[in-house]
């Protein structure tokens, strides 16, 4: 019986053709993949879940002969093709319960690709509880996701995170924090910050003074670096100036003055002079 040649760019047709008059052994898993991406959004996930056992099945003899210097350039260049594409996320489990099954490797870029993608919680909560290594190993991945998400998504993440016990520490945090336009929900993820224990740093902060929108929201957060020690340095300070230059100054004066609590930041006044 003639052999298909894993170099033959098959057309759907033939493909279906091959498949009725071939045994599946005799057609290499190249030639499943030819087929994989030329098909339809429909039929993608129609056909990963059909043949998924085909995809990559000659992987080892494969990967020796290819081009790609490691098995992981193999599975970016597999995976940059299929997220073009709108895959379900059962068709994705698939994939990667079948590249796992065969001994491979999905790249760390990649698995934080998943996290990117897709964002209802039972499938970050497999991303997730069911491959933690990948994110107590690659900390920096994983603030990269936060701050490219919704503040929504990077709480749920977070949440999922705390649940599997992998550290979240205040970088994560302020991954969320710098994606976010909204003074309450920063103040409130602060509060959350606050209430776990975690000591937040110069960066939380300036993101909050950042957003605050009155003289209350901004003495508010300067008094709480005050009470956290926090050191005045000449990132912090620049960021104090020009949200200060903001206020109206005769209302920043009587506000200040109204309250003797603040008689440890007096040095602010010096800015406004």
């Amino acid at each position: 019986m003639i052999e298909i040649a894993p170099n033959f760019k098959i057309a759907n047709k033939w493909f279906l053709y091959a498949l009725s008059e071939f045994e599946n052994n005799l057609i290499p898993s190249t030639i499943y993949e030819n087929y994989l991406f030329n098909n339809s959004d429909a039929k993608i996930n129609e056909f990963i879940e059909v043949h998924y056992e085909n995809l990559f099945k000659d992987f080892n003899k494969f990967i020796k002969n290819a081009n790609f210097k490691k098995e992981e350039d193999y599975f970016v260049n597999f995976f940059i093709k299929i997220f073009k594409f709108n895959i379900k996320f059962n068709s994705l489990k698939i994939i990667i319960s079948r590249v796992l099954d065969i001994g491979g490797n999905i790249p760390i870029s990649i698995w934080f690709d998943f996290l990117n993608k897709f964002s209802e919680k039972e499938e970050l909560k497999y991303l997730i509880t069911n491959h933690t290594t990948y994110y107590r190993s690659n900390p920096r991945y994983l603030t990269s996701v936060l701050s490219k998400n919704s503040n929504k998504k990077g709480l749920l993440i977070i949440e999922i995170l705390n649940s599997c016990n992998i550290e979240v520490n205040i970088i994560h945090y302020n991954s969320v924090l710098k994606n976010s336009q909204d003074y309450s929900f920063a103040i409130n993820l602060y509060k959350t910050i606050k209430d776990k224990t975690i000591l937040p740093d110069k960066f939380t902060f300036t993101h909050i003074i950042n957003l605050s929108v009155t003289v209350e929201n901004f003495f508010f957060i300067v008094m709480e670096m005050n009470n956290y020690k926090i050191n005045f340095d000449e990132y912090l300070i620049n960021s104090i100036r020009k949200k200060v230059n903001m206020f109206d100054k005769a209302y920043f004066i009587e506000y200040y003055k109204k309250d003797v609590s603040h008689v440890s930041i007096r040095w602010i006044l010096d800015i406004l002079n």
